[in-house]
């Protein structure tokens, strides 16, 4: 897994703003920086916004079990 460190609002406390947060990327991006899930501390791990365009574009590619 690959990470970036990027700015936004502390998972602890919506109203305060940090710059260490840590969101998935790909190796080739600038500033990535290699970790496994367990390197991530929870409270650094920024959850990615889902819409429902996004929602309905994953339920369309998966199949029935």
């Amino acid at each position: 897994m690959t990470d970036t460190q990027i700015r936004g609002a502390s998972p602890m406390d919506r109203n305060v703003f940090v710059d260490d947060l840590l969101t998935p990327c790909s190796p080739g991006d600038a500033g990535a920086i290699e970790m496994s899930w367990m390197d991530v501390p929870g409270d650094k791990l920024l959850e990615p916004v889902i819409t429902m365009v996004c929602l309905s574009s994953c339920l369309s590619l998966t199949c029935e079990t």
